[in-house]
């Protein structure tokens, strides 16, 4: 995974790519990652080192589960936003 991360730090459109081990549940990963727009996001998942990666991971995991979320700026200091 820290190979992995290397790698996927340095593609086009990652802003941020973190691996994450939950707390309550010490076998549960998470990666919360920050991409430029979904369709480099999409590129990212299709690149031949994720599917190479994804292939081989996938018998490590009882499950996958994705969301992804969009962001919005806006100024907070603006007077409309009350």
């Amino acid at each position: 995974m820290a190979e992995l991360s290397a790698i996927v730090r340095q593609e086009q459109g990652c802003i941020s790519y973190q691996q994450n081990i939950s707390v309550d549940e010490p076998l549960t990963l998470f990666l919360y990652e920050q991409w430029q727009s979904q369709a480099l996001l999409n590129a990212h998942l299709a690149s031949s080192h994720m599917q190479q990666h994804l292939k081989q991971a996938r018998p490590w995991f009882d499950w996958v589960e994705m969301k992804t979320f969009e962001a919005q700026v806006f100024d907070l200091m603006e007077s409309n936003h009350e």
